[in-house]
């Protein structure tokens, strides 16, 4: 009996994965992200965080370098860069420190240096003298102090006129002869020495309240001849008596100069 081959049976194929069951698993980790996440947000606000016991300068906040202008009496004046902490004193230091004749006790060495300021180290105040030298009045003469007065400047284009000389009085002309008081005018009385038209007017005056000279002596009592006056004219001049003259003075004193006493 012919038997017929058979054929081998095939295989069954796999079956397919459904998509609905992949979606509920990504939503649940997606969830779990999300839950975690908000959970740590949350902590984070409600935990307060550690405290800090480090002080901070204001210096300190920012840390950049600053740059002063440092002038005055110090070695080396000029622009410099200093650490953000530096002193006035290691400024000085930086400019290659004080001079001998610097006035240090001026400034406050010990603040901070600011950015862009200007550090100007001052000098010491010279000291006053206090000596003095007294002399005495007798011992000072203004003509040493006193300068020279300056020659006037005359410019050499133009020309200088000399100068006109006042005219010289006259010498008075001396008489040749002795005059005889009691018969002199005036004119006559004034050619000697130290007599003018005043005073001739007066011994004219004079003259006629004693109704004429007895002596030469009787000038003293004519006001303003005095000894030394009567002794310059005494030469010149002479005492011929009157006719009506007696021989003895009158007693009484009549002179000018009895009269004003």
């Amino acid at each position: 009996m012919n038997s017929t081959p058979t054929a081998p049976p095939s295989p069954t194929p796999p079956p397919e994965r459904s998509s609905n069951g992949i979606l509920p698993g990504v939503a649940v980790v997606l969830l779990l992200v999300v839950a975690v996440m908000l959970g740590n947000l949350y902590y984070r606000q409600k935990t307060p965080p550690a405290a800090d016991n480090t002080f901070i300068t204001p210096a300190q906040s920012f840390e950049k370098p600053v740059v002063v202008d440092i002038s005055g009496h110090v070695k080396h004046p000029g622009v410099y860069e200093l650490p953000f902490n530096a002193r006035i004193y290691q400024a000085i230091e930086k400019a290659g420190g004080a001079l001998p004749d610097a006035d240090l006790s001026a400034i406050n060495r010990a603040a901070w240096v600011e950015d862009g300021s200007k550090i100007e180290v001052p000098a010491k105040a010279a000291p006053q003298s206090t000596f003095s030298l007294e002399l005495p009045e007798t011992m000072l003469d203004k003509s040493t102090f006193e300068s020279p007065e300056p020659a006037p400047i005359v410019p050499s284009d133009t020309k200088t006129t000399p100068k006109k000389e006042s005219p010289k009085t006259p010498a008075k002309q001396l008489p040749a002869e002795p005059i005889d008081l009691n018969r002199a005018t005036a004119a006559e009385l004034q050619l000697l020495p130290g007599i003018g038209p005043a005073m001739a007017e007066r011994i004219l005056q004079y003259r006629k309240q004693l109704h004429g000279f007895r002596s030469v002596d009787d000038l003293d009592g004519v006001r303003g001849i005095g000894p030394k006056t009567l002794e310059k004219i005494r030469p010149f001049v002479t005492v011929k008596p009157l006719p009506f003259q007696t021989a003895t003075p009158p007693s009484t004193d009549t002179s000018e100069k009895a009269r004003q006493d």
